[in-house]
């Protein structure tokens, strides 16, 4: 993300990590540890991977939470400049929720930063294996399912520009900051959000009615593709619009959640420059099949197929279904050389580039789709080629501009 020293910063469990983008080696090399302060930037406790951009400031803003049983979660923001990845702002604004967050994601607008906040508290036997490095954080917090709504926290980023009053927010008494009560829900991704005229803000999450992180942990060696009833254990979600009314905190009236697509979508993802940005399509993962099935119970599957989601008109939205013993990750979008997607009609002039994980014959291919104009997309891939060397299964991803790989280099 830093274009003159040509490194690359990410790291979701601590502070991040500068890598090279040619070999991945730590910036300090093989062995050594390559944690960096982005200097100076007070990084808490972990750096999220969900960071979003913000092409008009040319910005990246980016959050981290610390649990203090004492205090409960404090989310602190950050804004770096996309050119040097320092900030220039002078404060980094933290708010402080009380108890246990699962919070993995958040969502960006011209003028604000949104989380989904959820009641939860902590398991205290898990909560004393994840401190002994025995298992993950997020499995020792329990989400109250009982509870009847969920929280859409805004926070102005004008707070970056103050530097008092700032810290330690309570964004529950705080009049700086919205606090929207919608239906009960959890999420773990959002795909975009922008601001309309009138101050209203739109965004688009992929949601379920509670979480399922360990529905599958006792999956035996079987195939995924011949195992469905672990799926049976899993809660469906889906891909929601909210139109949130900023001024009165509330759903916009008359503009109630609008479902994009129920086939069990995560992951979706949209070209960085139309974040923050009115969108019309979306790249989420999908099942490999649609499922029918009752939100108010369980049935789900895992990512066999792509979507190019139609925001606007759901009903036009496409799907490529892969075998089903391939899973692809989270695709990327790569503009098309002299496009500008920003402008009227050119949102989707350009490729999808995923990988798709072959469980059968233990295969990664990489393959690239045009996803111009009404059915390209289902067309398939344009290009579609058997790696060297197998990859895991990923979950996400990334492109960046400019960034060119001299094999010759790498391999010797």
């Amino acid at each position: 993300m830093s274009r003159p020293s040509n490194k690359r910063y990410h790291r979701e469990g601590g502070l991040p990590y500068c890598l090279n983008p040619l070999t991945l080696e730590n910036k300090n090399g093989p062995g050594v540890a390559g944690e960096t302060d982005l200097g100076g930037l007070t990084v808490t406790d972990n750096f999220s991977a969900h960071l979003r951009y913000d092409p008009k400031n040319k910005s990246y803003v980016n959050f981290a939470v610390k649990f203090d049983p004492s205090v409960g979660s404090t989310i602190t923001l950050f804004e770096l400049d996309d050119e040097n990845f320092r900030s220039s702002k002078p404060s980094s604004p933290s708010i402080v929720s009380k108890g246990p967050g699962l919070i993995h994601d958040f969502i960006l607008t011209e003028n604000y930063c949104i989380f989904n906040i959820n009641e939860c508290k902590l398991d205290e036997m898990n909560g004393l294996k994840a401190l002994l490095g025995l298992t993950g954080f997020a499995g020792a917090i329990d989400i109250d399912e009982c509870a009847t709504e969920t929280s859409i926290v805004v926070i102005p980023r004008s707070l970056f520009d103050e530097t008092e009053g700032v810290n330690d927010i309570d964004y529950l008494t705080d009049e700086r900051i919205s606090v929207c009560k919608v239906v009960n829900h959890f999420n773990f991704h959002f795909g975009n959000s922008y601001e309309l005229d009138n101050g209203n803000i739109v965004f688009d999450t992929v949601q379920t009615t509670e979480i399922s992180l360990d529905g599958m942990s006792d999956m035996t060696d079987i195939p995924v593709w011949d195992l469905p009833a672990p799926f049976d254990l899993v809660t469906p979600n889906t891909l929601v619009r909210y139109t949130l009314d900023v001024k009165n905190k509330c759903i916009a009236k008359g503009i109630e959640p609008k479902t994009l697509s129920s086939r069990i979508p995560e992951f979706p993802s949209l070209p960085k420059e139309m974040s923050t940005r009115k969108h019309r399509y979306l790249y989420p993962v999908a099942a490999h099949k649609q499922i029918d099935f009752d939100l108010t119970k369980k049935g789900s599957g895992p990512a066999g197929a792509l979507q190019k989601v139609d925001t606007e008109h759901p009903e036009l939205t496409e799907t490529f279904a892969f075998e089903p013993y391939e899973f692809p990750g989270e695709a990327v979008f790569a503009t098309k050389a002299g496009r500008d997607i920003t402008q009227p009609g050119q949102e989707d002039a350009g490729y999808l580039l995923v990988h798709i994980v072959n469980g059968r014959d233990k295969t990664t291919d990489f393959a690239i789709f045009d996803v111009e104009g009404k059915g390209s997309f289902e067309k398939g891939p344009i290009l579609r080629q058997t790696l060297p060397t197998f990859l895991p299964h990923m979950l996400h991803g990334n492109f960046f501009d400019g960034v060119t790989f001299d094999f010759e280099s790498a391999s010797s």
